[in-house]
Protein backbone atom coordinates (compact mmCIF):
# COMPACT_ATOMS: atom_id res chain seq x y z
CA UNK A 1 0.00 0.00 0.00
CA UNK A 2 2.93 2.26 0.86
CA UNK A 3 4.07 1.51 -3.01
CA UNK A 4 1.42 2.38 -4.37
CA UNK A 5 1.31 -1.33 -5.95
CA UNK A 6 -2.23 -2.39 -5.81
CA UNK A 7 -1.73 -5.41 -8.21
CA UNK A 8 0.94 -6.58 -5.62
CA UNK A 9 -1.17 -5.79 -2.52
CA UNK A 10 -3.82 -7.36 -3.96
CA UNK A 11 -1.43 -10.36 -5.48
CA UNK A 12 -0.44 -10.50 -1.67
CA UNK A 13 -3.71 -10.68 0.15
CA UNK A 14 -5.32 -12.95 -2.16
CA UNK A 15 -2.32 -15.42 -1.52
CA UNK A 16 -2.96 -14.72 2.16
CA UNK A 17 -6.89 -15.16 2.10
CA UNK A 18 -6.43 -18.62 -0.34
CA UNK A 19 -3.32 -20.34 1.73
CA UNK A 20 -3.26 -19.07 5.00
CA UNK A 21 -7.00 -17.45 5.95
CA UNK A 22 -8.57 -20.29 8.45
CA UNK A 23 -12.08 -20.92 8.76
CA UNK A 24 -12.50 -19.13 11.85
CA UNK A 25 -10.81 -15.95 10.31
CA UNK A 26 -7.48 -15.95 11.84
CA UNK A 27 -4.41 -16.58 9.97
CA UNK A 28 -2.22 -19.52 10.21
CA UNK A 29 1.41 -18.67 10.73
CA UNK A 30 3.56 -20.56 8.52
CA UNK A 31 3.59 -21.64 5.08
CA UNK A 32 6.08 -23.70 3.49
CA UNK A 33 6.59 -25.00 -0.10
CA UNK A 34 3.09 -24.76 -1.15
CA UNK A 35 1.19 -25.35 1.99
CA UNK A 36 0.68 -24.37 5.42
CA UNK A 37 2.87 -26.09 7.94
CA UNK A 38 1.37 -24.89 10.99
CA UNK A 39 -1.89 -23.74 11.46
CA UNK A 40 -1.48 -21.64 14.68
CA UNK A 41 -1.89 -18.51 14.30
CA UNK A 42 0.22 -15.18 15.81
CA UNK A 43 -1.79 -12.39 17.39
CA UNK A 44 0.70 -9.55 16.37
CA UNK A 45 0.19 -10.76 12.56
CA UNK A 46 -3.34 -10.46 12.64
CA UNK A 47 -3.04 -6.70 14.15
CA UNK A 48 -0.81 -6.37 10.70
CA UNK A 49 -2.88 -7.78 8.87
CA UNK A 50 -5.99 -5.35 9.79
CA UNK A 51 -3.56 -2.48 9.68
CA UNK A 52 -2.66 -3.63 6.09
CA UNK A 53 -6.09 -4.06 5.31
CA UNK A 54 -7.34 -0.96 6.52
CA UNK A 55 -4.25 0.69 4.72
CA UNK A 56 -4.99 -0.66 1.35
CA UNK A 57 -8.32 0.36 1.51
CA UNK A 58 -7.60 3.83 1.70
CA UNK A 59 -4.90 3.88 -0.48
CA UNK A 60 -6.64 1.90 -3.30
CA UNK A 61 -10.00 2.94 -2.67
CA UNK A 62 -11.08 -0.75 -2.21
CA UNK A 63 -13.99 -1.13 0.17
CA UNK A 64 -13.71 -4.90 0.51
CA UNK A 65 -10.68 -4.90 2.22
CA UNK A 66 -12.11 -2.69 4.65
CA UNK A 67 -14.71 -5.12 5.02
CA UNK A 68 -12.02 -8.26 4.92
CA UNK A 69 -10.06 -6.12 7.95
CA UNK A 70 -13.23 -5.68 10.15
CA UNK A 71 -14.01 -9.32 10.09
CA UNK A 72 -10.29 -10.29 10.82
CA UNK A 73 -10.71 -8.19 13.66
CA UNK A 74 -13.81 -9.52 14.72
CA UNK A 75 -12.20 -13.06 15.05
CA UNK A 76 -9.45 -11.75 17.49
CA UNK A 77 -11.98 -9.99 19.79
CA UNK A 78 -13.82 -13.06 19.74
CA UNK A 79 -11.17 -15.60 20.08
CA UNK A 80 -8.11 -14.07 21.49
CA UNK A 81 -10.02 -11.33 24.04
CA UNK A 82 -10.14 -12.71 27.34
CA UNK A 83 -11.96 -10.43 30.54
CA UNK A 84 -10.01 -11.41 33.51
CA UNK A 85 -9.40 -9.69 37.04
CA UNK A 86 -6.52 -7.35 35.47
CA UNK A 87 -8.57 -5.90 33.15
Amino acid sequence: AWQGDAEAFARIWRFTKLQMLRPDGLVAWKHEKGKVTDENNATDGEIYLIWALMKGALAFNEPRYLADAAAMAAAVDRLLIRNSSHG
